[in-house]
């Protein structure tokens, strides 16, 4: 990839330019009083991380924002990047019973604004058991790896994370862009990860889960699907053509490629 000589600015929170604004509680507060706290809710069925919608609703209708926030990490460590770029149209809110009167709860907004509410009040990944003198080795600091990470110390493991990049986070980091998941959130959630006493190593490639054995009780392997699709069309490797996430990538490096002044998506 030949790396553009333009000085370049990544956007970053401070540049206000997020799709996704903070939610102001009036209304947050105003959209969890029209949910009609099914018996049995089918937009828990329809997340594919069992958050408990129904409960942590019920907790924001009590104001007890901070515990929605604990009900939503407790099922998913990533609730507020979730909040952000999950395709809930298509999952939870999706299977919404409101949908039939008038339109869906919008969950994920009222998930952002838990977890977002929860950034000023610090980290927390709580319910940590006593230790169990088990250690457990996790490859791989994406959202996988580090949501393992965090059930396993949850459940009183000693947990290392082993990460090749130079930051944990893995598509989270690198590839989705800040406008749409600030790095910021990203951050506050990989700090509650550690919070839950998870070690994380980042710069260290392992080759072969063989030299992890000899000290750790347990291996996960979590190094993720980043591999390409490829379309097998005549041209797909010529120079100038990128794959989305190798230019997301480089992009979120700051070393993006030089484009040229037209551009094909």
């Amino acid at each position: 990839m030949k790396r553009s000589d333009k000085p370049f600015h990544r956007p970053t929170d401070a540049d206000d330019l997020e799709l996704h604004p903070l939610v102001r509680q009036q209304l947050a507060l105003e959209e969890a009083w029209r949910c009609l706290q099914c018996a049995d809710p089918p937009c828990q069925k329809g997340c594919p991380a069992s958050v408990p919608v129904k409960l942590f609703i019920r907790q924001l209708r009590n104001k007890d924002f901070r515990g929605a926030a604990v009900t939503i990490r407790l099922a998913n460590p990533f609730g507020g990047s979730c909040g952000r770029v999950c395709a809930q149209a298509e999952q939870c809110q999706h299977d919404c019973t409101r949908a039939s009167i008038d339109r869906p709860i919008d969950i994920a907004m009222l998930q952002r604004f838990a977890c977002d509410h929860e950034l000023s009040a610090g980290a927390v990944l709580p319910h940590v058991l006593p230790a169990t003198g088990k250690r457990v080795a996790v490859i791989g600091a994406g959202p996988a790896g580090l949501s393992a990470a965090a059930e396993l110390a949850r459940l009183g493991h000693a947990v290392e994370v082993f990460e090749k990049a130079s930051r944990p986070g893995g598509l989270l980091d690198g590839g989705i862009p800040p406008q749409r998941l600030p790095r910021q959130v990203v951050e506050h959630e990989v700090e509650a990860v550690r919070s839950a006493g998870v070690v994380i190593h980042t710069g260290r490639k392992i080759g072969s889960v063989a030299e992890l054995r000899p000290r750790f009780d347990g291996v996960v392997v979590a190094v993720g699907l980043c591999r390409p699709r490829r379309l097998g069309i005549k041209g797909e490797d010529a120079d100038g053509v990128y794959q989305a996430l190798e230019f997301l990538d480089a992009s979120a490096r700051g070393e993006p490629p030089e484009l040229g002044g037209r551009v094909l998506v």
